[in-house]
């Protein structure tokens, strides 16, 4: 520190010293704050604050280089908004810098601010690392072009239903380094302009795909609404005597576009899943259930308890026990329900499903452990579970009868069940030389093609007896 606290300390060549040693100070200082500003304006877009074509483009390389070293893949979508060009005609280039601002925030709120960018006017990228399938871009995508434009931009009190069209490039598939998959992403987005289509993929091959799957997801909306679902039932038996003790619900979709077709749940579950339909059709499934179980009852019928799969999707979601509860509370007394769900659920959330469980356990539900083996579950969680059986999933019973240490397995299982005092069920038993061995091994239930395949209701109720 330079100074004096005396009066006249400093001579006049001294104060002239002191004098160019602060303005050149004050001047480096300025010029390293310019500096700083130009630095910024290079790798950032003034109006939004979002990365730039610069920023993005050098992210980008960086994590091909990743991907490189990892041999895994990533996605480059780059979309512009349709309409923009009416935006700024009638409401000025103001209203433009809003709807620009209001795209910005929205995907730093939906994607975080790391991976995308604003590469042009009205043109913003998403870049999506760590690639595990081509489907999870959907996670991204929706009717619109993006998600994040499904709901209205409000500009000077005016609602603006703005659409946007994508160009999706992929690495390596597209392009091996930063400017190539930019370039693809790009062209991808031309083609998607020109064809009128919502996002494109630079491959056909992927154009395809991701084709198929809107499409199946439309038609699913379309299911939903027109109620083209039903159930199926599969018996379960004892193995002492082969009565019908149990069925398992099971989905099947009746399609128009394949008319004469049951659609079988793997081929739809997981586009439900993904598009949160699921939600809606397995409150539907569970109602249907109970209301059949009733329908049984009111016939004169034993009416066995009937199960309905449980997807991890909806053992996470908050209103499954809302859904449950409202559905039993208009068949008050024996509704007759159980609910499967696997191991691979149940593990996704412990804490959570294990309270979710017990609370509609409560209400008078029986729960099952279903495709019990196939999972990665502790057996301590098994504790903890509000369950009344579980399921020994059908691939250890394919072959069990000539592979011994198939046998050893099943017996394993069949004992632990036991000593859970839980009810055991084999699935998928198709020979009888399968129910004998199971029997011997004291298995409780059985259920499959040898005992019946899934069947309509009315079909089912001629195999119950008369109470």
């Amino acid at each position: 520190m330079l100074g004096s606290y005396e009066r006249d300390f400093f001579n006049e060549d001294e104060l002239d010293l002191l004098a160019a040693l602060t303005n050149n100070l004050a001047f480096k200082l300025e010029l390293a704050a310019k500096r700083e500003r130009v630095n910024y304006l290079s790798y950032y877009d003034q109006l939004t604050g979002l990365p730039n074509r610069s920023f993005a483009q050098e992210r980008l390389g960086q994590e091909i280089e990743v991907s490189a070293r990892r041999g895994g893949r990533l996605a480059l979508l780059v979309f512009d908004v349709r309409q923009f060009a009416y935006v700024n005609s009638t409401l000025g280039d103001a209203g433009g810098d809003v709807v620009l601002q209001e795209i910005a925030n929205r995907l730093r709120d939906q994607i975080g601010s790391e991976n995308i960018a604003r590469i042009a006017g009205d043109r913003f990228s998403i870049l999506i690392p760590d690639l595990k399938a081509i489907k999870d871009v959907m996670s991204a995508l929706g009717s619109q072009g993006v998600r994040l434009l499904a709901e209205p931009i409000v500009v000077a009190g005016r609602e603006l239903r703005l659409t946007a069209r994508v160009g999706c490039a992929v690495y390596p598939s597209d392009g091996t380094d930063a400017k190539t998959i930019l370039r693809t992403a790009e062209t991808a987005l031309k083609s998607a302009k020109t064809s009128d289509a919502p996002y494109r993929f630079y491959s056909a091959d992927l154009n395809e795909r991701m084709e198929r799957r809107i499409d199946l997801e439309a038609r699913l909306e379309r299911a939903v609404f027109e109620q083209q679902f039903v159930m199926y039932y599969q018996p379960k038996v004892e193995l002492a005597g082969r009565t019908i003790v149990g069925v398992e619900a099971l989905l099947r979709w009746r399609d128009p576009k394949r008319p004469g077709l049951l659609v079988p749940p793997n081929e739809f579950i997981p586009a439900l899943e993904e598009t949160g339909l699921i939600r809606e059709v397995g409150r539907w499934a569970i109602g249907e259930a109970v209301r059949q179980h009733h329908a049984w009852l009111t016939a004169g019928l034993v009416a066995p308890r009937i199960a309905v799969n449980v997807s991890a999707v909806q053992l996470a979601d908050a209103y499954l026990l809302e859904d449950v509860a409202d559905v039993l509370s208009a068949f008050p007394t024996d509704p007759g329900l159980d609910l499967e769900v696997t191991e691979s659920a149940v593990m996704a959330n412990v804490r959570a499903a294990v309270d979710t469980l017990r609370a509609i356990h409560d209400l008078g539900v029986e729960i099952a452990l279903d495709d019990f083996g196939t999972g990665y579950s502790s057996l301590s969680y098994l504790f903890q579970l509000p369950i009344s059986s579980m399921k020994i999933d059908r691939s250890f019973i394919d072959g069990m009868t000539t592979n011994e240490s198939k046998t050893a397995i099943v017996s394993t299982m069949v004992s632990l069940g036991r000593d859970l005092k839980l009810r055991v069920i084999a699935e998928g038993v198709e020979t009888e030389d399968q129910a004998r061995l199971l029997r011997r091994l004291h298995c409780d239930e059985i259920q499959g093609f040898l005992i019946g395949r899934p069947m309509p209701a009315d079909a089912l109720a001629h195999l119950l007896e008369v109470r």
